[in-house]
């Protein structure tokens, strides 16, 4: 039968650190060999090790206990609320409950988001471009004025040496190659090939 944590040798909280940023974890684990490579298990700290690698976090051993219940006591002293919401950490629930949020927070959590669409879901809000009349994302996080043409024949205009080139594809003048290969759905490589060839009287590069 295989044995639970409760019935392991050694009862520890530790603490798992990201090195790029210095966001920890606490946790308590249980285990016979202290030296081996869990890291947590914390749902947003697992997102972060899939995303960063394991070699780009240390985890140091806070202290030993006898019994995993004393490990939790000693949690719930470490990860408060108040530490939780300086979001210093990647804890999202209390110490001592081993990650489990509770039922009743549970059923709030899912009343609070009730005839809410997520994220990323929905109709995306348009707005028309400051110099001409195509529509663009109007994202508050994003202060976008200008489509992607003009915003290179901005910088054209502006002697910018990067933006020195014209694009006319079908005679449609493009300041970028990426604008070009976003309305044509052809790569921009292609495209500048194709530009550069005397052949193609369609593709003309200025």
């Amino acid at each position: 039968m295989k044995k639970s944590s409760y019935d392991k040798k050694h009862h520890t909280v530790y603490k798992t650190t990201n090195l790029t940023n210095g966001i920890y974890y606490i946790g308590v684990h249980s285990t016979n060999d202290l030296e081996d490579e869990y890291l947590g298990s914390g749902l947003v700290l697992i997102k972060v090790i899939k995303k960063h690698g394991k070699a780009q976090f240390s985890k140091e051993i806070l202290r030993q206990f006898e019994t995993r219940e004393e490990a939790y006591s000693y949690e719930a002293t470490l990860v408060t609320e108040t530490l939780i919401k300086s979001r210093v950490c990647y804890n999202r629930a209390v110490g001592g409950q081993g990650g489990f949020l509770g039922q009743e927070a549970i059923e709030k959590m899912k009343k609070s988001k009730l005839g809410i669409s997520p994220w990323n879901k929905g109709t995306i809000k348009l707005k028309p471009c400051k110099d001409c009349v195509k529509l663009i994302p109007d994202k508050p996080s994003r202060k976008q004025t200008r489509c992607e043409s003009c915003h290179y024949k901005t910088k054209k205009d502006k002697g910018n040496p990067s933006w020195k080139h014209t694009y006319i594809i079908h005679g449609i003048t493009y300041y970028s190659l990426t604008a070009a290969s976003k309305d044509t759905k052809v790569p921009s490589t292609t495209l500048l090939r194709w530009c550069k060839d005397p052949r193609k009287i369609d593709f003309i590069i200025k």
